[in-house]
């Protein structure tokens, strides 16, 4: 570094720590200076009289603006000036140190020279520099800067700051007041009195006299709370009268509160000391009184008294009917029973139902004007027709009630729980069924599989035990098939669009099964165990042979379900292209119309049909692929399945559709015209095509005897009659029951119900306190299922439903006693395989909790049982004689459904399933009448009654039919009796073998391969 270079280093150094000591002693100046104008105008503000303030604000404003702006300058301002040139720097470095005298200036002046050249040598002047760093390298730049001016002001500073909060905390009153005068002012209450002092009581008032005054929404009457200490409840809005005796000579008072957004309360003073006001309770807040005295001593009360703002609380609703989600057929009105209350009254109920769609928002009705009532109990119609609800589409609905709060922002609002409410769709029901049919043949095709590949055809002795386990377990397999083929028929019973003879054929099927399974698991019974070779030899042959003849049946049943199922998707499919084809017309008329209209909501009808109708073929489409055969995928020609003509049509019908779409946004509406005549077209090709594919499926049937079903239709029609009428006599002594034992439970049993409710929370509250995890997975669940059966008895007495609670607690103190059994005996299991450890001791306390659980389970049930009165106890003398009467009729349609039923069997149609469900029922509600419990019975009954409508439908169904024909997919409704033959007896059908020698060409899994060739060999030779 040159010389010159250090020389300039040092006075720039030099110039900042000059001007930062300058800057210093400035900011102490402003701090002792401001220190003592505040202190004084705070004062002085303070002993005022209020007309002086303004005068007080001028000065101080003045005065502070003027110190600030005189420091700005000497401490700022003119430091930078005097230490702007080097030469002023240079001559207070060489004034502090005398052996640097003329040199540091000299060397500035001459650096500036060295250009020119002129007077002086340049070497001379490089050697001054070098001589002048050289001493100024030994000097330090801080120890030419004096700090003892500015160490004396900093202190002094901070000694005054010291000292003013010293009397700040001793006597904050001047200094709080005159404040809060000088920069806000001073409240009404001072402002035409001088305040000399100030004093601290801890109680400046006596005993207050609260009046409340609610708001007009609770219907509350005025409240007086006398001798109060000062803290009050109420509710937010309530309007609170404050009167008061002060214990000083006042001159004016008010009630300061402890919140910066409330303004304090100016109070009158009366005659006597007496003090009024009044403020409104807005939320939780402290205050205290704060008193001027009449020789104008401002006296502050140090009590702090509490107002403490109660909540509207939301209100509450109960949907108590339904219990759950709807299904409707007919558009009768849904009725919904609710509960609604709240602590201060409601203003009303509304019925909501959200469709859930795409721009659409919940719609609100208001079903009940309650105009403040705190609890009530009401009914609401659904009318399900407003809402047109196509078959399968649903719409969410709840009850909310709304509080009357007219003060608060938004009115508090419950909802009940939400239910579903259905249109009931036949054709989803009749899907649904088609669908387990079909995963019923691929759980035959697995059977066939299984029976195939079964070991039992080598008859192998040496492998007896093996042979003999894997018929067991194909026998089993073949009882599950009976179990979902039986599940089936019942569903096809209450299905309207399913077909008396698919219901027959499948019946069939499943007796013959049947008797072929129980003949299998009576020789796989037979042969365990057995220790004789000459008997096993036997069984092995006999089981090869039911085996071979359960692949017969197989072989032949699996193609015949499969073409039943593609009956009923032809069948689906025509009526889906029929429901298209008219909406197809109903699209060309409202073009038409609009042609000569130009109606926008013409066209907005226009546009939704269009999406309808792509919706709607997208279906048809899915349906055609659906109904096509499966193929293993290496062979099929996914080509030739879409290029047949249906498919081709269907394609190009919707792309006419979105083409048409275009030209209605566009105008274009004769264009639109002919789009819709080439559809119509196609449509009526397709139909077409479609009918005729399903009258190649239909079967020809043969006429029936109608007169003898028509004496049983007549006859039914009887038992219906008199079984709906028994039924309802059985409501109406029901209803009179059910309504006794609610003004019973009301009047009465209310406080029981509400201890029970107590103890049953406490039980699941002593639930909730094992740990799931010490416990087995599957007993986990199971715990978790029995809190849920506990909140539901908790949910059910709340609905005062006794007998339903009494049901639900002998089910819980059951199910809690064999948790205990289940989880005690994994515990001892547990503690012998790995002894004394941790996972015990958790296991162990799990047990007692259990065990423990079980005397409050015990107790519950007992409590329940005494407060449920007898039956006899709810009815008089009249109607128990008539509940006696009702056994009898009830006796006595059973018994004409029993003529029916045999009837039905001379006439060889099988309707056992309906009515011997209907004669259960029967026998159920026979049974309660008897025993005096209506309630239980008219179930029963309504069961009854709907089973004996299913089977009136199903003989309706029967009478239309006629005998089939040679080809024909479904079986005379007269049946006849079939005796099993033996395997030796099928011939494999040659169309059968065909389409078996087709499929081969297609890949098997790697396990059946070689069993499938050999059995394919056989089948061609």
């Amino acid at each position: 570094m040159s010389s010159f270079n250090q020389i300039n280093l040092f006075m720039r150094d030099l110039r900042r720590r000059l001007r930062r000591t300058q800057a210093i002693e400035g900011g102490a100046i402003l701090v002792l200076l401001s220190s003592c104008l505040v202190t004084v105008a705070f004062f002085w503000a303070w002993v005022a009289e209020v007309d002086t303030l303004p005068i007080i604000r001028l000065l101080f404003a003045v005065s502070m603006f003027v110190l600030i702006m005189w420091l700005t300058i000497r401490d700022l301002f003119l430091p930078w000036l005097s230490y702007r040139r080097d030469e002023d720097v240079a001559a207070v470095a060489e004034e502090r140190v005398v052996e640097l005298q003329g040199r540091i200036r000299s060397c500035v002046e001459l650096q500036g020279r060295l250009s020119q050249k002129k007077g002086f040598t340049v070497a001379m002047v490089h050697a001054l520099a070098r001589e002048t760093a050289e001493k100024l390298s030994r000097v330090r730049p801080d120890e030419l800067v004096t700090r003892d001016r500015c160490k004396r002001l900093v202190t002094s500073s901070v000694v005054a700051t010291l000292v003013l909060l010293g009397a700040f905390f001793l006597m904050p009153q001047p200094f709080i007041e005159g404040g809060r005068a000088l920069l806000v002012g001073v409240p009404q209450a001072q402002a035409t009195h001088r305040v000399i002092s100030s004093e601290i009581l801890d109680v400046a008032v006596g005993d207050i006299t609260f009046s409340l005054v609610y708001p007009a929404y609770t219907r509350l009457p005025l409240r007086v709370v006398r001798n109060s200490g000062g803290d009050i409840k109420a509710l937010i809005g309530t309007r609170v009268a404050v009167e008061t005796q002060s214990l000083v000579s006042a001159r004016t008072a008010q009630i300061v509160f402890h919140d910066d957004e409330l303004k304090a309360v100016e109070l009158v003073v009366r005659e006597g000391g007496r003090l009024t006001g009044e403020f409104l309770v807005t939320k939780d807040v402290q205050f205290h009184f704060e008193i001027i005295r009449k020789d104008g001593v401002l006296v502050v009360e140090s009590a702090e008294r509490n107002v403490e703002a109660v909540v509207d609380e939301m209100p509450e609703i109960e949907l108590l009917q339904p219990t759950g989600d709807v299904e409707f057929q007919a558009d009768d009105p849904i009725k919904l029973m609710y509960s609604a209350s709240d602590d201060f009254g409601m203003a009303r109920i509304d019925l909501v139902t959200d469709r859930h769609e795409a721009n659409s928002r919940p719609v609100r009705r208001r079903v009940k004007s309650v105009a403040g009532e705190r609890s009530t109990v009401g009914e609401a119609m659904l009318d399900v027709a407003g809402l047109r609800l196509d078959p399968g589409e649903f719409v969410e609905c709840w009850l909310e009630a709304n509080d009357n709060n007219s003060i608060a922002e938004k009115p508090g609002r419950a909802q009940s729980r939400k239910i579903r409410i259905k249109r009931y769709s036949a054709v989803e029901q009749h899907n649904e069924n088609i669908e387990n049919e079909r995963k019923l043949v691929e759980f035959m095709i697995d059977v066939l599989a299984d029976r195939l590949e079964s070991p039992i055809d080598r008859q192998k002795l040496t492998r007896y035990d093996q042979q003999v386990d894997v018929q067991s377990a194909v026998s089993r397999r073949t009882k599950e098939i009976l179990k979902v083929l039986n599940r089936i028929v019942q569903a096809l019973l209450s299905d309207p669009l399913a077909k008396l003879e698919h219901r027959v054929d499948l019946e069939e099927i499943a007796e013959r099964h049947q008797e072929m399974q129980k003949e299998e698991a009576h020789h796989v019974k037979s042969a365990m165990g057995e220790s004789r070779v000459s008997e096993r030899a036997q069984h092995l042959v006999v089981l090869f042979r039911t085996n071979e003849t359960a692949i017969a049946e197989l072989e032949l049943d699996i193609p015949r379900i499969d073409k039943i199922i593609d009956h009923q998707n032809q069948l689906q499919l025509v009526e889906n292209a029929r429901d298209l084809k008219s909406a197809q017309e109903e699209l060309a008329k409202l073009i038409e119309e609009y042609k000569k209209t130009k109606d926008p909501a013409l066209r907005m009808q226009i546009q939704a049909k269009l999406a309808r109708l792509i919706k709607a073929l997208v279906k048809l489409r899915g349906g055609l692929a659906k109904n096509a055969k499966p193929m293993p995928l290496e062979n099929m020609n996914m080509d030739a399945l879409q290029s047949g003509e249906q498919m081709q049509a269907m394609e190009r019908m919707q792309s006419e559709l979105q083409n048409m779409q275009e030209l209605l946004r566009e105008g274009k509406l004769d264009q639109l015209t002919s789009a819709i005549e080439r559809m119509s077209v196609d449509m009526q090709t397709t139909l077409s095509s479609m009918e005729g594919d399903l009258q190649e499926m239909a079967s020809a049937t043969g006429a029936e005897n109608q007169k003898a079903l028509r004496k049983l239709t007549q006859d039914l029609d009887k038992a219906i009659n008199r079984q709906d009428a028994l039924h309802h006599d059985t409501e109406e002594i029901a209803q009179r029951m059910r309504e006794r034992l609610s003004r019973l439970v009301r009047r009465e049993l209310a406080p029981q119900m509400v201890r029970e409710m107590e103890r049953i929370q406490k039980l699941s509250q002593r639930l909730a306190r094992i740990n799931p995890q010490t416990l087995h997975a599957d007993d986990a669940r199971r715990l978790s299922e029995l809190r849920q059966e506990i909140e539901d008895l908790r949910e059910t007495l709340s609905q005062e439903d006794l007998s339903h609670a009494l049901n639900l607690a002998l089910k819980v103190r059951q199910e809690l006693h064999e948790l205990h059994y289940e989880v005690d005996l994994g515990l001892e299991r547990l503690r012998q395989r790995e002894g004394e450890n941790a996972r015990v001791r958790a296991r162990q306390k799990s047990v007692h909790r259990l065990n423990s659980s079980k005397p409050k389970a015990r107790e519950i049930v007992r409590n329940l049982k005494k407060m449920l009165p007898a039956p006899q106890d709810l009815l008089d003398g009249k109607e128990q004689k008539r509940l006696m009467r009702l056994v009898e009729r009830q006796k006595r349609v059973r018994d004409g459904v029993q003529s029916v039923r045999d009837q039905l069997d001379k006439v060889g149609l099988n309707m056992d399933g309906p009515l011997k469900h209907a004669q259960d029922a029967m026998n159920d509600a026979h049974k309660r009448l008897s025993e005096y419990q209506p309630t239980k019975a008219e179930g029963h009954e309504r069961a009854a009654l709907n089973r004996l409508r299913q089977a009136r439908k199903v003989l309706e169904q029967a009478m239309g039919k006629q005998k089939r024909g040679k080809g024909g997919v479904g079986v005379s409704g007269l049946r006849e009796k079939v005796a099993i033959p033996d395997a030796d007896r099928y011939q494999v059908p040659r169309a059968f073998r065909d389409e078996l020698l087709k499929a081969i060409k297609g890949k098997a899994p790697n396990r059946y391969q070689r069993l499938i060739e050999r059995y394919y060999e056989a089948l061609i030779q």
